[in-house]
């Protein structure tokens, strides 16, 4: 049984030929680190597992309404910040991350104000699955696992993507405090996801 079949089976709930063994994904210091620079398919074909590859490689939509500049500053000890400033017709939105080689970390949240989730609904564009790179790692990948999709945004869940833009701790506040503007919130990062499904993902590999 090859790799994509037992994890197809046990997706159906199944029963392949053993537990498929794999992990959730490889981390970019890891594979630089302690495995040479290996991309995630090959660490995967090294230790033998069945390989679950996250590929989403998307088409940004060119739009005036949406314009993001970007300024990098070191920090030193191999740390750097990225902040980054969103011009669109309805006002201005920021925010930055800082980084090392080993994670990422938000710094300042795109959202500070209930009303710059409007900004969102009016502006932020929504990006477009490149269907023919994912076929040629489709194809890449061939029977050694499966490849996994994921939903456009910081997180693929409504909730989890609200906290990455507002902040966890606010958006619990904010549920007890104002629950229709969270409702609101929850919304317009839903209606995103759904229109991504809708555009994207239909004939995706």
């Amino acid at each position: 049984m090859t790799s994509k079949e037992r994890l197809l089976l046990a997706l159906r709930n199944e029963v392949p030929d053993r537990l498929p063994a794999t992990v959730h994904q490889w981390q970019e210091y890891h594979l630089k680190k302690h495995l040479g620079g290996l991309d995630p398919l090959a660490a995967f074909r090294r230790f033998g597992l069945d390989a679950s590859l996250t590929c989403m490689p998307l088409i940004e939509p060119e739009t005036t309404d949406w314009r993001p500049v970007v300024e990098t500053t070191d920090l030193g000890n191999g740390r750097t910040r990225l902040l980054v400033t969103i011009s669109t017709p309805g006002g201005t939105l920021s925010y930055s991350v800082e980084r090392d080689e080993v994670t990422a970390w938000t710094r300042e949240h795109l959202v500070k104000s209930p009303e710059d989730v409007d900004l969102l609904r009016k502006y932020m564009p929504v990006p477009r699955l490149d269907h023919r790179r994912l076929a040629d790692e489709y194809e890449r990948l061939g029977d050694d696992g499966i490849m996994r999709g994921l939903l456009i945004g910081n997180q693929g869940g409504c909730w989890q993507d609200a906290c990455e833009l507002f902040g966890l701790e606010k958006l619990i506040v904010a549920t007890y405090e104002d629950p229709a503007w969270v409702h609101h919130f929850l919304g317009v990062v839903q209606d995103r996801k759904l229109r991504y499904i809708s555009d994207s993902l239909s004939g995706a590999r």
